[in-house]
């Protein structure tokens, strides 16, 4: 550079000035030899100079580096934020982008009320089914029989205003399903040997399918054994409805043990033209519970009661 070349020259005038006799005797060689030695012992000095602060700044360049090349740590969002973001997405806390609407909170409301009812309604009918079956013959088994009506209603009535979001195939069968359960409690079509008696258990399926898949396994255990149980009176049910009921009189399947009618108290033929006027399934031996057996609607009326409490804290 120019700079560079403008320095020589103070270089070359001291070199001259030092060897004048050899300039003038013709000792050019020695002259340059010692013109070059001075030349390199600057250039090594200025090298020097030019090399010293990218020497010392050096870890201050790799700090600078990493700091650049540092991921940040994202903050985690508190509980009120998430719950903030779910606001308004389809199948969650709302749809109207601000929260639920009215008539959203009026349906999630009617559905735990509904669920509420419809563990009420198999806890009476096991209370009722116990004392019976305990001797205790002031119990009418119409009171169960109402009590299970009911409980096929509230059914219904859950898996028509239970929300279910972007499951719209579950929905619509739950929608389905619900009317035609209201429908046939309501017209006295749930008898034990009658298709609609099926509609109300698989009602609570859909209804309890639908929470397991919306809140998980893990918070829905209740869920998963109400499921069952209804599953297996469903199958109980489906099987009466399939075979039929015999109601003759001196069969051994009335509840008469083929024994000769006239030979009946008057107490057990009044209990007996009851459970036949109720439709209720038949039987052999002692007096039978109005529901399923009492150890399966013992678990029934539990799971249910825990579920329902589970949804009013929801």
């Amino acid at each position: 550079s120019r700079p560079f070349l403008s320095s020589l020259v103070p270089v070359m005038q001291f070199s001259c000035c030092l060897f004048p006799h050899a300039m003038r005797c013709g000792r050019a060689q020695r002259a340059v030899r010692a013109s070059s030695l001075l030349l390199l012992f600057f250039l090594l000095k200025s090298s020097l100079v030019f090399l010293e602060r990218p020497w010392r700044t050096a870890p201050d360049a790799k700090v600078k580096l990493y700091a650049a090349q540092t991921i940040p740590v994202a903050r985690t969002p508190s509980s009120e934020e998430l719950m903030a973001a779910l606001k308004g997405k389809r199948g969650k806390a709302g749809g109207g982008g601000g929260g639920p609407s009215d008539a959203e909170v009026l349906q999630v409301v009617s559905y735990r009320v509904a669920i509420a009812l419809l563990g009420l309604s198999w806890s009476f009918t096991y209370t009722l089914d116990f004392f019976m079956t305990s001797g205790v013959n002031i119990i009418d088994p119409g009171w169960q029989k109402t009590a299970l009506i009911l409980a096929d209603f509230c059914a219904g009535f859950a898996a028509l205003v239970v929300p279910t979001g972007s499951l719209l195939l579950l929905g619509a069968v739950s929608k389905l399903a619900g009317v035609a359960a209201m429908a046939c409690a309501l017209l006295g079509a749930t008898n034990a040997a009658d298709g609609g008696s099926l509609l109300g258990p698989l009602c609570v399926v859909l209804v309890c399918a639908r929470e397991v898949y919306w809140f998980g396994l893990e918070s829905r255990v209740d869920a998963v054994g109400t499921m069952i149980c209804f599953a297996v009176v469903l199958a109980l049910r489906g099987d009466l409805v399939r075979t039929g009921i015999d109601y003759d009189a001196g069969n051994a399947s009335t509840g008469t043990n083929a024994r000769d009618v006239s030979t009946l108290r008057e107490n057990e033929l009044q209990w007996l033209n009851r459970w036949q006027e109720l439709q209720l399934p038949p039987y052999t031996g002692s007096v039978p519970p109005v529901g399923p057996a009492l150890p399966l609607s013992f678990i029934l009326s539990a799971t249910t009661g825990v579920l329902a409490c589970a949804k009013a804290i929801d």
